[in-house]
């Protein structure tokens, strides 16, 4: 829990990562949430490779201000 900011309205004036190019991190992403992660890049007419699907293992790594980041797969295949 961040302090200030306990409630979904308390997040709205925060702005996203916006590096890489990616527009949106799916987290503690399995294949139950397959369908649904396909249903709103269609619906959001986003690119599929601006959308990045976290499985537990995975992390994502971002460096400072450069705006940079990586990502690092845990056990298991994509």
């Amino acid at each position: 829990m961040v302090p200030g900011k306990e409630s979904y309205d308390d997040w709205l004036d925060c702005r996203g990562f916006g590096f890489s190019g990616i527009n949106s991190y799916f987290p503690h992403m399995s294949s139950e949430w397959k369908d649904l992660v396909k249903e709103k890049i269609k619906d959001e007419d986003l690119d599929a490779d601006s959308v990045y699907c976290l499985r537990e293992e995975d992390a994502c790594c971002v460096i400072g201000s450069k705006k940079s980041s990586f990502v690092l797969s845990g056990v298991g295949n994509r």
